[in-house]
């Protein structure tokens, strides 16, 4: 359940009736694994090659609500890439 990915549900135990906040998620990690996966099975040795960490996901996905463009997000990959 993504939710869970952005921590705003809670865990409700019944065998200790209590709720349990403790279990935090951190879903720009959740991202990295899974752009990360997709860049790993590519044919390309290039794209293969393409080590991302989360603060690069992290300044992209916090854009995707201001309507961010696939150019505005190869900008910012560009500024954290060196280009051969």
């Amino acid at each position: 359940m993504l939710a869970n990915k952005v921590n705003i549900t809670t865990f409700y135990n019944k065998e200790k009736n209590e709720i349990n906040n403790s279990k935090a998620e951190d879903f720009y990690n959740y991202a990295l694994e899974l752009i990360q996966n997709e860049l790993d099975t590519q044919e390309l040795d290039k794209l293969k090659s393409i080590k991302l960490n989360r603060g690069l996901i992290k300044r992209t996905v916090m854009t995707i609500p201001y309507n961010i463009s696939l150019t505005g997000v190869g900008e910012q990959l560009l500024d954290n890439f060196t280009v051969k």
